[in-house]
């Protein structure tokens, strides 16, 4: 049991910007429901979901990009869903929950992937760039 639970703290220590990326969305997602005015949810949205959402994408993905890990590849789709998922968990349930039309689902924005996508697909550039520079700068060395 220790050995698992080791197993385990060693899985989520290696991926601790992943982990730092789905309590921020997990946050953000929850904070949305408990929105005191209908008048700050423009603001969240354009704090959230087009600042804090894509610049942690980028972040994680830099992060990503440094290593040899071939998750990093994966990841700009993965912020892209999650993206698409935080927008309908909140904005367009919230509408479907006020009107009470639950037999009419919108569909999931899909564009909304773009706006974390893109900086996750820049972010792994820049850090496959700052990988293949140190890995120039080490053999230059030797």
């Amino acid at each position: 049991m220790r050995e698992f639970l080791w197993k385990c703290f060693e899985i989520i220590r290696h991926n601790i910007f992943l982990v730092a990326y789905a309590v921020i969305w997990l946050f953000i997602v929850a904070y949305f429901w408990f929105i005191s005015s209908n008048t700050d949810a423009f603001g969240f949205a354009v704090l959230s979901f087009y600042l804090a959402l894509p610049v942690c994408a980028f972040v994680v993905n830099l992060v990503y990009g440094m290593r040899e890990d071939s998750l990093k590849y994966y990841l700009p789709f993965f912020f892209g869903v999650m993206e698409i998922l935080g927008g309908f968990l909140s904005f367009q349930l919230s509408n479907i929950v006020s009107n009470g039309k639950w037999n009419t689902w919108n569909t999931p924005d899909l564009e909304m992937a773009l706006y974390s996508f893109v900086p996750a697909v820049q972010g792994l550039v820049v850090g496959l760039i700052i990988r293949w520079i140190r890995k120039r700068m080490a053999s230059n060395r030797k």
